[in-house]
């Protein structure tokens, strides 16, 4: 007695889950779908995958360290050319001058306020 074959094979099963009934489950479960179709992470091995997410964590480690490090004293920097050039004196507090025009412009901005719920003129 011989079993007959289909013509048409099953689909595979297949390799992720059907999403998590909670909200923050159904968040993370999208996320990693996004994640994995766009760097067709389904094709590659696990070693495969594990190497990528593993350059792709280091990269982005060695990037913060930089940005925490370096940045700090970038805008310092920054800054002090700023006032340079604007003010013609590297000592002038560039930060001190935008503070004073923001509360400068806020306290203008804040009196037309006061101006529009004032009493009405018959």
């Amino acid at each position: 007695m011989s079993t007959a074959t289909p013509l048409v094979p099953r689909k595979p099963a297949p390799l992720y889950g059907p999403p998590p009934e909670n909200r923050i489950g159904r968040k993370l479960w999208a996320w990693r779908m996004n994640l994995s179709t766009t760097f067709a992470a389904y094709m590659f091995e696990p070693w495969e995958l594990y190497f990528m997410f593993t350059i792709c964590v280091l990269v982005t480690v060695t990037f913060w360290m930089s940005v925490i490090t370096y940045y700090p004293s970038h805008i310092a920097y920054l800054s002090r050319r700023f006032s340079y050039y604007v003010f013609d004196d590297e000592t002038i507090d560039a930060g001190l001058v935008f503070r004073q025009w923001i509360s400068r412009e806020a306290g203008r901005l804040w009196e037309g306020v006061k101006g529009l719920g004032g009493a009405k003129e018959l």
